[in-house]
């Protein structure tokens, strides 16, 4: 252990064993994204805790402190974190590439499945709009279904809005429904009485002075 050279948190299992070669930095690379992703490197503890995980025990999963690191991720840093050399990548430009891969992969499956899941939601409001749409096209109305199917919103809007005046207007004026019942009575009866007795004057009678001295001579 004395004569083992770097970090003893990015040291791969050959390093410890004094055999380093080009597959080491391609391990150190993978942990250093393995501590990235997650908040701290697969192996910790003391000096002895630190290479005993190198050289024995396999690196927990990454979805174990992180569930939202894609599958495709994990599986391409433990690839690179293989005990054996020989089991990882190529090489380093191979494992960047296979990396870089993935999460381009993963970010254009969460695209999909999102706008899938969109789809989906506005799928039944969809097919109801386009049944009612269908059903209003192939429906034959007669003329007199067509006349009423046609006045009947604009009568009932007329009504609403007859309604909406009167409830205004009571409520405005504080007066109750009898009391309403009455004072419309009671101008319907004016209102007759203007007309019987604007009827019993004279409508041939002539107000001009000339005019009534002449009717007055001739009778």
């Amino acid at each position: 252990i004395e004569r083992c050279v770097g970090t003893p948190l990015y040291t791969a299992p050959e390093q410890w064993l004094e055999q380093p070669r080009a597959a080491s930095d391609q391990y150190a690379l993978a942990v250093t994204c393995y501590q990235l992703l997650t908040g701290h490197a697969p192996f910790t503890g003391n000096l002895y805790s630190i290479m005993h995980g190198h050289i024995e025990t396999a690196p927990p999963p990454l979805r174990e402190f992180q569930p939202l690191i894609p599958e495709e991720v994990e599986a391409v840093i433990l690839h690179a974190l293989a005990k054996e050399p020989t089991n990882r990548y190529k090489d380093i430009l191979t494992f960047a590439h296979t990396y870089r891969a993935a999460l381009a992969s993963s970010a254009s499956a969460q695209t999909n499945s999102h706008e899938q899941r969109h789809v989906t939601e506005a799928l039944p409001h969809e097919v109801e709009r386009n049944a009612d749409v269908e059903e209003a096209q192939t429906k034959v109305l007669t003329p007199a279904q067509f006349a009423t199917t046609v006045r009947e919103p604009v009568t009932r809007q007329e009504e609403q809005a007859k309604k909406a005046l009167q409830l205004q207007s009571q409520s405005s004026m504080g007066i109750d429904q009898p009391v309403l019942e009455a004072l419309k009575q009671a101008s319907k009866a004016e209102l007759e009485g203007e007309k019987i007795h604007s009827s019993k004057r004279n409508p041939w009678r002539c107000r001009h002075p000339c005019t009534t001295n002449h009717l007055a001579y001739s009778e």
